[in-house]
């Protein structure tokens, strides 16, 4: 992991054809370091994709939620 941690495994399914890229740690950390702007470009996208799927996944878990008989009423 980039952080130091230990690597961690994890199931998941997908709902759509789905490519998985896998990146070997030590080498990103040097790529990283030697260009710092490339190491920031990279970050930046990862979060804007991170936020983009949490507003989403946000927006249909209050939607659900509005839809569900028993909670819509409370809100």
């Amino acid at each position: 992991m980039l952080d130091g941690e230990e690597p961690y495994a994890s199931d998941a399914i997908c709902s759509e054809p789905t490519q998985l890229i896998s990146f070997d740690t030590d080498k990103l950390k040097t790529l990283f370091q030697q260009d710092f702007e490339l190491g920031y470009i990279m970050i930046r996208q990862l979060l804007r994709a991170v936020r983009t799927r949490y507003v989403t996944l946000t927006g249909k878990f209050i939607q659900a939620i509005k839809n569900h008989p028993e909670m819509g009423a409370l809100l």
